[in-house]
């Protein structure tokens, strides 16, 4: 049986990037009150590095139906614009996913 570890130390650094993945599983029940997300948030932008120390972020946090709506348009859009193949195999399980979760956060 090959562990994680020997399967890692066997791996280049470019064969570890190019086999990199990112699995993720979301939901949508949070313990932690919106209030508390937003204070979070808050700190976070407000106190991580920036380029030349602009501060310039813009800060945009969707929680439950705003969410929903939001992932829903990327959806509808996706759907309108993609070529339908690359749409089912890519963008449609990517929205549901997104969507399963409680919110988003977009940084810009």
């Amino acid at each position: 049986m090959v562990t994680f570890l020997a399967y890692a130390n066997a791996l280049t650094l470019g064969e570890a990037i190019e086999n990199r993945r990112s699995v993720h599983k979301l939901y949508d029940d949070v313990s932690v009150p919106d209030s508390r997300i937003e204070e979070i948030l808050r700190h976070a932008v407000l106190y991580s590095p920036t380029p030349f120390n602009c501060q310039s972020s813009r800060t945009v946090l969707l929680v439950k139906d705003e969410h929903k709506k939001f992932w829903d348009l990327a959806r509808e859009i996706a759907q309108a614009t993609e070529p339908p193949a690359l749409f089912e195999k890519v963008y449609e399980p990517q929205t549901k996913m997104f969507r399963a979760a409680y919110g988003t956060v977009s940084l810009h």
